[in-house]
């Protein structure tokens, strides 16, 4: 079966599926990862079949890490919320 073939709910689980290998060898939690993919695949979602066959090597220079890239918030070590679009008015950064 190509990846382009999943089902939608066989695409999510391969998502956690790489999420928690992931997290596993970095010692981080899955949920936050998986979210993490979400956010940049739906930013860039012409990574998502070599996503969903590749893991995060379909994310170059580990661009995985950057929450900037993608459309999802999330909450800073101080407790406040950051969306992409702040992260990247800070940075100077293009939108993913």
């Amino acid at each position: 079966m190509r990846r382009t073939d999943l089902t939608p709910a066989q695409a999510i689980k391969r998502i956690a599926e790489i999420a928690t290998d992931v997290a596993w060898h970095a010692g981080v939690s899955s949920s936050e990862l998986a979210g993490q993919f979400v956010s940049i695949l739906t930013t860039h979602p012409e990574l998502t079949d070599k996503f969903l066959v590749d893991g995060i090597c379909a994310f170059e220079d580990g661009d995985w890490t950057k929450p900037e890239l993608g459309c999802l918030s999330w909450c800073a070590t101080n407790g406040t919320i950051v969306t992409p679009e702040e992260m990247r008015k800070r940075k100077k950064q293009p939108r993913g």
